[in-house]
C-alpha cells in the first residue's frame, strides 16, 4: 500500500466560497490551509516559543501588576522579572508593556480572567 501525505486540511465552519479554492489549489499541487487553521498554528507557535515563566509573567502584566508585585508573586528578583520583559518584548516584537499585553492577549497567549 502507498501511503501520500495530506496536502491540506479542511475545517467543517470555514466560509463557503474557501473549500471550494482550496480544492482547486490541492488539485494544482499546491499545498492549502484555510486561514483559520493557519492563524491558529501561528497563534500557538508563538505562544509554544514563550518558557512558562514568560507566560507566568505575561499572566501577570495583563493584570496591570508592576514589577515589584509580579517579582514578589512568583518570588523571583526584580531584575529577573526585567530580563524576562525584555526576552517578551523581543519575542513578541513589541516596545513595551502595554503593547506587550494587547499582543498577548489579541493571540490568545493569555486570557483576562
Amino acid at each position: 500500500m502507498k501511503w501520500t501525505n495530506a496536502k491540506s486540511f479542511l475545517l467543517k465552519d470555514i466560509p463557503g466560497d474557501e473549500p471550494v479554492g482550496i480544492i482547486r489549489g490541492v488539485h494544482a499541487s499546491k499545498d492549502a490551509l484555510p486561514s483559520k487553521v493557519t492563524q491558529r498554528v501561528a497563534a500557538r507557535q508563538e505562544q509554544a516559543d514563550l518558557s512558562r515563566r514568560q507566560t507566568e509573567i505575561l499572566s501577570l502584566l495583563i493584570k496591570g501588576r508592576s514589577n515589584k508585585e509580579i517579582s514578589s508573586s512568583l518570588s523571583i528578583t526584580e531584575h529577573a522579572v526585567k530580563y524576562h520583559l525584555k526576552a517578551l518584548f523581543t519575542k513578541l516584537n513589541v516596545k513595551d508593556r502595554t503593547n506587550a499585553a494587547i499582543h498577548a492577549v489579541r493571540k490568545g497567549i493569555v486570557h483576562l480572567e
